[in-house]
């Protein structure tokens, strides 16, 4: 979850934000003690409105980020779209997010990106 990446700075422990899913989903009248998705994630993190929202900005900066891995020829537009793919992939078991490297991998391409289009403006 995204949360428990963000553990140390808001302070919201991960096992209480478990049972209360495991609560929830037990609420539904479903097997809570099973494996989730990565949509019970999404809706611990964001709740069910915000949920749609996430996913709905992610589709969209997912089909961005892979038009334009397929045009480009840097290195780090080419990383992000595989990144969104597996986005895309494993979204059905876990939130690829959730993996510290993939997440680190991502933000670190973000400021190459940053970088590289702030050295183009400058030349």
């Amino acid at each position: 979850m995204i949360m428990r990446q963000l553990q140390s700075l808001t302070g919201i422990s991960q096992a209480t934000v478990q049972a209360q899913q495991l609560d929830s989903m037990n609420a539904l009248g479903v097997i809570g003690a099973g494996w989730t998705t990565s949509f019970s994630s999404y809706l611990t993190d964001f709740g069910k409105i915000g949920a749609v929202f996430f996913l709905i900005a992610a589709g969209y900066y997912s089909a961005y980020a892979w038009r334009k891995a397929l045009r480009s020829d840097n290195f780090e537009d080419i990383v992000i779209g595989i990144l969104v793919m597996m986005f895309g992939l494993y979204m059905p078991l876990f939130p690829s997010l959730q993996d510290n490297n993939l997440l680190f991998l991502w933000i670190s391409c973000l400021i190459l990106q940053g970088m590289r289009g702030s050295h183009r403006r400058l030349n």
